[in-house]
């Protein structure tokens, strides 16, 4: 028992390692990179226009604004700015989102902590590359992915309390509700887990006792989450978000894409998860009832592709399917897990399962590791790859002739340089 409980604690201290690491090097990205077209636009079209002794800017931010504009994040921009007192600062326009980086990495380590969670899949949350370029970036899909994970961990937390402890599921209906300011997006979340949430209060027959006692934080999360909902519609209408294949191409491509930068190696990994997957509840059997996070999951896709029949509206899709990550892989790895826990001694015993266990941890983990540094960049983002190069362009014109250069196909991008150098210099007015 001592030995294992040494063997945890030398594991969490590597993973706090790896989130160190993986979070210095967002934050370094987020320090030198080239502002992107989406982030100079959200910035100099709403987060400007926000002033926070006047109402009506935020009126106008929440009415007009509706391209690139996520709206917790908008804010956070400008209250960073007024805060530091900065303008035309990358680093400072993505800090919020370092910040939501921060709070991912360190409840990622403390679920490990409180064995929530496996060694294999914390590395998982942690070691996806696609993800953490936009923890550097001022957008809204990673921080609602920090809202969403925390949601997924309260809940952990209040299965863990045998659905007793509601202040644990106050903070997943809490954090689900600040993840839809985030980005919108995150209402398709709210069908799956309100029917968790029901399940168990009724089943517990905690429901009213909750209610009575919590009625107060029910209005709250209803008039909160209808504020945005409204907000949710009008982006929605626009089809800002939609992908145009079908489920596979447009939802599974995108999440087993993020860990691998191999295409033919897609539908391999596909086809393995789906085999482990279905020999996990065949092993769980009547146990799967314990498997909360992975029956929300079913809910989830099912949910998604009812949507998608009725709406016409496409499947979520690479950038937009990232706020749901961390949530699919625990709830994955809640199947996992739980079968790998119920093996028959007979067909492997104690000692071979570890040796098994430390094998395909190690082998993964550095697979995902490798496919980390191999898409590792300090210059570029994958999304807006195009874009590079307009910063040095624009600088090296205006440091020898005193003016800028013309820009092919000019942005949002190239406009907030052209004024940030002029700021820097003292001519803008």
């Amino acid at each position: 028992m001592q030995k294992l409980a040494s063997n945890h604690h030398l594991k969490t201290v590597l993973l706090v390692l790896m989130a160190a690491v993986v979070l210095t090097i967002t934050v370094t990205r987020a320090a030198i990179t080239e502002i992107t077209y989406d982030e100079a636009f959200t910035y100099m079209a709403y987060a400007q226009e926000i002033h926070f002794d006047d109402l009506d800017s935020f009126r106008y931010v929440y009415e007009e604004a509706v391209a690139n504009n996520h709206w917790l994040n908008t804010v956070a921009i400008a209250a960073v700015e007024r805060l530091l007192g900065v303008s035309y600062c990358e680093f400072a326009i993505r800090l919020p989102n370092l910040i939501a980086f921060a709070i991912y990495c360190a409840f990622v380590c403390i679920g490990y902590k409180k064995r929530m969670i496996s060694f294999l899949c914390a590395s998982f949350l942690l070691l996806n590359y696609y993800l953490n370029e936009f923890y550097g970036l001022a957008r809204g899909y990673a921080m609602a992915q920090t809202c969403v994970y925390v949601a997924a961990h309260y809940y952990m937390r209040w299965k863990k309390s045998e659905f007793q402890g509601h202040r644990y599921l106050v903070g997943c209906a809490l954090s689900l509700m600040i993840g839809t300011y985030a980005n919108t997006i995150v209402f398709l979340l709210f069908p799956t887990f309100g029917i968790l949430w029901l399940w168990r209060l009724i089943s517990t027959k905690q429901f009213w006792l909750f209610l009575k006692k919590w009625a107060w934080f029910v209005m709250l999360f209803l008039i909160s989450s209808f504020i945005m909902l409204r907000y949710h519609f009008k982006v929605s209408a626009l089809d800002l978000f939609a992908g145009h294949g079908d489920f596979y191409d447009s939802v599974v491509k995108s999440y087993i894409g993020m860990i691998t930068s191999i295409p033919a190696l897609v539908p391999v990994l596909f086809v393995l998860i789906c085999v482990v997957s279905v020999a996990a509840v065949v092993i769980m059997k009547k146990d799967l009832l314990q498997c909360d996070l992975a029956i929300s999951l079913i809910i989830f896709i099912i949910t998604n592709i009812m949507m998608n029949i009725v709406t016409q509206k496409g499947y979520i899709t690479e950038r937009v399917a990232l706020p749901f990550y961390g949530y699919i892989v625990l709830s994955i790895f809640e199947l996992w897990s739980n079968a790998w826990n119920r093996l028959n001694p007979k067909l492997l015993n104690g000692k071979k399962k570890s040796v098994l266990h430390f094998a395909i941890t190690a082998v993964i983990v550095g697979v995902l590791g490798f496919h980390y540094l191999s898409q590792l960049s300090f210059t570029s983002t994958t999304d807006w790859a195009h874009n590079y190069g307009d910063r040095d362009r624009l600088l090296g014109g205006f440091i020898v002739t005193g003016e800028f250069p013309e820009i092919e196909d000019e942005g949002p991008n190239d406009q907030f340089y052209r004024v940030k150098y002029r700021y820097i210099a003292g001519t803008y007015s």
